[in-house]
């Protein structure tokens, strides 16, 4: 009994080693939620937007440090998409302005 509490207290002390290391304790909060980035692999490769049945944006986050761009085709098919592709803020433009124009036409 005595060494289960001697390697718990042995962990507790390193994670609050690595928690007053880091900072923040973002890190811990990602580890508790089991969550990471959903995109492993991304592209900038064209993709025409009338194949498109979604188009997702999720925003950095305590779970990813970085934009992801989840495009889901007709076909079922979910694709990751480089936020900074031109095409990509092209059709993001087109959106926002279409938005704009049918709040203004209400």
């Amino acid at each position: 009994m005595d060494r289960r509490r001697e390697v718990t207290s042995a962990l507790l002390a390193l994670l609050l080693l690595i928690q007053a290391r880091l900072g923040s304790g973002q890190v811990f909060e990602g580890l508790y939620a089991g969550q990471r980035c959903r995109c492993q692999q991304r592209t900038s490769a064209f993709i025409r937007p009338h194949t498109y049945t979604r188009l997702e944006i999720f925003p950095k986050g305590i779970n990813c440090q970085r934009v992801e761009v989840i495009i889901t085709l007709e076909s079922g098919n979910m694709v990751c998409v480089e936020p900074g592709a031109k095409w990509l803020k092209t059709i993001l433009g087109y959106l926002d302005r279409k938005k704009k124009q049918h709040e203004r036409s209400k």
